[in-house]
Formats: structure tokens, sequence, C-alpha cells
């Protein structure tokens, strides 16, 4: 039977703090701007801890008291910075990424991309990157009203039968394993704490780390 590694993105492949605090940072400048926020300056840790939500959730947790259509504005905001960012090559992948994709690849698995992202960031990616080269199939949870991953994973069930192997830093990406009792990999060097990892079958630290970890869960 086949085996579908079904891989988050942001804090599993690719270092999204590198693009997403100036954006998130000059966004909230903005609002401030506006007479929206309170001056001050994002640390690091608390714009880390909104990566992995999508863009509904962010805003809604992180400024509530906004307005719906500025919501939307500073989520447009921050996406067109970071597309800016993609586009003059300021993204990064982490280091031995692309060549965990490769290696396992190679050995036969057919990797799947699920993030929380918006399809215009993912496209980006797919050219910068070249994911195409690596991933099978591409989901993103804009494409499907902002779902979570446990409903959109029921999307992919229905096109690709076999074994599923689940790899994210978040509690969002490790609850597709849960939900449906599949093996799932934490990633600890991603933007998750601790807590949300504590469910994961394995823990790696380094994503070539990655290639191992899913030798074991097929074990």
């Amino acid at each position: 039977m086949e085996t579908y590694l079904i891989f988050d993105y942001d804090g599993t492949l690719h270092d999204t703090l590198q693009i997403y605090e100036p954006a998130l940072q000059q966004t909230y400048d903005w609002l401030v701007k506006g007479g929206y926020a309170v001056p001050r300056k994002l640390e690091r840790t608390e714009i880390a801890g909104w990566i992995g939500y999508n863009s509904r959730q962010m805003w809604n947790l992180f400024m509530p008291e906004l307005p719906e259509s500025l919501k939307a504005q500073a989520s447009q905001n921050v996406g067109r910075v970071m597309l800016e960012q993609i586009g003059t090559g300021q993204a990064r992948l982490y280091d031995g990424a692309a060549d965990t994709l490769q290696i396992l690849r190679d050995m036969g698995y057919h990797l799947i991309f699920l993030s929380n992202c918006k399809e215009s960031y993912m496209q980006a990616h797919q050219q910068q990157f070249h994911l195409k080269d690596y991933f099978k199939d591409f989901y993103c949870c804009e494409s499907y009203g902002f779902l979570p991953k446990t409903d959109i994973f029921l999307e992919i069930a229905k096109k690709y039968v076999g074994n599923y192997v689940i790899i994210g830093d978040r509690y969002s990406d490790l609850e597709v394993g849960l939900v449906y009792d599949f093996p799932t990999i934490g990633c600890s060097y991603g933007y998750g704490n601790a807590e949300e990892l504590e469910s994961a079958d394995i823990l790696v630290h380094h994503v070539n780390q990655i290639v191992n970890a899913v030798r074991k869960c097929e074990e």
C-alpha cells in the first residue's frame, strides 16, 4: 500500500519568521497610524506564536476588537508584504529541507502539502522553491473556506488511498493524525510549544531528522 506524507509548510519546512516578522510589524504600524492600535514593537516570540494559524484565526485572536473590514485589510497587507519578500529572494527554507524532501521522494513516498496559508502564498513558494518537484499535491485552507486541516484531510483521503504520516510543528498539524489515528512527527524546531507537541509519536529537532522518523513510523 502507498504511503503519503502530509507536510505542514510554515515552521516545518519554511523558516517563516524571516518574512512574517517584518510583514506583521509593518501592518501593525499601519494600524497604529490609523488609530486602531497602541504604538509598540511586537516581540519576536509573540510574532512566532501566530505562525501556523490561518489568517482569520490569527486576527480574531490577535486583535479581536478590530472591525472585520480592517482585519481583512490587515491580512491582505501582511500577505502582500510577504509576497514581495518572497519575490526578492528573502524567504528561506530550513537548511536541509529541500534535500529531505528529495530523499523522501526518491524513497517512494508521496508528499502532500497541507497548509493554513492563502493560495497566492502557496503559489509563490511553489515557484520560488520548485516545490512541484517534490510534492504530489497541494492543499491550502483558503481554497476550502479556511476550514481546519482535519476537515481538509477528508478531501485528501478521498483522492489518495493508503497509509499516512502527519508531519508538522503545531497542534493543528498533528491533530489530523490524532483524529484519524495516523502516526505523527512533531517538529520541535518550528513555532509550536512543547505542550502542543506532547501528542507527537516522534519528535525531531532538525528537518534532516524527518527521514529517519518516517522510517520509524513504518516499522
